[in-house]
């Protein structure tokens, strides 16, 4: 898995305690699965008793670890290319 996914996949469950997401800019939801099963094969991320999931001791190393790589180098999370729409004008209509 390349560490942009893993950064992405940590960040996201940290900030919301969920995957969803990750469904909503568009990525599939079982590419989603596998790379949480691989993570959680891993130690990275674990389930609380509610069945949420969390960061675990380790994850939260790691998640430091990308968050100190300097600024250039950040990835964030954005669509998928299919998905990408381009910015229209303030007097630009948008015709499906």
């Amino acid at each position: 898995m390349k560490k942009m996914i893993e950064k992405m996949i940590l960040e996201t469950i940290n900030n919301t305690g969920s995957i969803m997401p990750l469904f909503k800019t568009g990525y599939a939801y079982s590419q989603v699965l596998n790379w949480c099963n691989e993570l959680e094969k891993e130690g990275l991320i674990c389930r609380n008793e509610d069945d949420i999931r969390i960061l675990s001791v380790s994850g939260c190393q790691k998640l430091n670890e990308y968050n100190k790589i300097s600024e250039k180098t950040m990835y964030y999370i954005k669509p998928l290319k299919q998905y990408e729409t381009e910015k229209l004008g303030v007097e630009d209509v948008f015709l499906p």
